[in-house]
């Protein structure tokens, strides 16, 4: 839920939405309906279930339906009780430990990769979420890699009705018997009032993909009568070469360009060095072959650059691009790629292999 601002006669919101279809609806009061002014999808089936939350009274008790909403500081300590497998394998084994809020992948983080120190593992690693519910729970996953292969020691879980007031701190205990340490401190808190409400019909806006250069934030009000007091600059003289109706021309169409670039991939990849048979690496190169152009399309919309770059100015190392944990986290949930078959644990031990 995002809450609406005043700014003179208008209410306006910010959302950061990824590009596509964004559907919406708005709550005035205690009533959640569309806007008659916006394009309308109705009947949407299966409806969708949405928590309505209600500005409570200031002399109305709080009732069965009062709703925590927090901003969390979860802090992964250390882990102890790994399992003598792991201890054995020296200072080259390595664990992490991931955290997020259940049911909602995006949140996912996780702490970097550390030696045994002692009689565990250690981290200190603060992490923060926000929008946690009360009916939220944390997950922690606890990872560990060994020469390069990445696998899940186990898990455990905090249910939201154990953070109290001042927090949390102690031990969860692993389904595989290790004993994670953890300290949830609340930043900020605030009790609603709220109820369950079952929508059928919503908003609907298609959010354009912005251009390389374009501002990250705009503000969109909707256009009163009368004229505007700062006018928009004109739009730049049509051109048939800038338009819509430009001749367009795409080099991965080109065979001769694919085939090149296809080359290239092969030869910096390690597939040749993980499949040593010389038919059945012949084999798996013909199968990317015919699939090189849509491959080279889905690493194009999921690789972005190094954070790196943005945090420090002064970096000097070259440009880093790949696929991170959020993207690929992204991908498996935009194709419904895990589920039975593939669950997230074993998803995510193969992205850290």
């Amino acid at each position: 839920a995002t809450k609406l601002e005043r700014h003179g006669p208008d209410h306006v919101a910010y959302i950061m939405a990824p590009a596509g279809v964004l559907h919406f609806v708005f709550q005035a009061d205690s009533e959640v309906l569309p806007s008659d002014t916006a394009p309308i999808l109705r009947k949407v089936t299966p409806p969708v279930r949405l928590r309505c939350i209600r500005l409570p009274e200031e002399d109305a008790p709080s009732g069965p339906e009062m709703l925590r909403i927090m901003l969390l500081n979860v802090t992964i300590v250390s882990v102890k009780g790994i399992g003598p497998a792991e201890a054995a394998q020296g200072n080259s084994f390595r664990t992490c430990c991931g955290c997020e809020i259940a049911g909602r992948p995006a949140s996912r983080a996780r702490t970097r990769g550390v030696a045994r120190s002692g009689q565990g593992y250690e981290w200190g690693h603060a992490l923060q979420f926000s929008g946690f519910q009360s009916s939220d729970e944390l997950v922690f996953t606890l990872w560990g890699r060994q020469n390069g292969v990445g696998h899940v020691i186990g898990s455990a879980s905090l249910p939201g009705s154990q953070i109290q007031s001042n927090g949390f701190e102690g031990e969860l205990t692993l389904k595989s018997g290790a004993r994670l340490r953890v300290l949830v401190r609340i930043v900020e808190e605030a009790r609603l009032n709220s109820s369950e409400v079952e929508l059928e019909d919503f908003n609907y806006v298609r959010v354009q993909e912005r251009e390389p250069h374009e501002p990250v934030c705009e503000w969109s009000v909707p256009r009163r009568e009368g004229e505007f007091t700062d006018p928009l600059p004109p739009p730049p003289k049509w051109e048939l070469g800038s338009s819509l109706f430009a001749p367009f021309a795409e080099p991965l169409g080109r065979r001769q360009f694919c085939e090149a670039c296809f080359d290239l991939d092969w030869g910096a990849s390690d597939i040749p060095h993980l499949v040593k048979e010389v038919n059945d690496a012949s084999r798996v190169k013909e199968l990317f072959r015919g699939s090189y152009v849509e491959l080279r399309g889905l690493y194009q919309s999921l690789s972005s650059v190094s954070r790196q770059l943005l945090e420090d100015p002064g970096w000097e190392a070259p440009l880093a691009f790949g696929i991170t944990m959020h993207e690929y986290t992204y991908m498996l949930a935009q194709h419904n790629l895990a589920g039975e078959q593939l669950s997230l644990e074993e998803a995510d031990a193969q992205f850290i292999s």
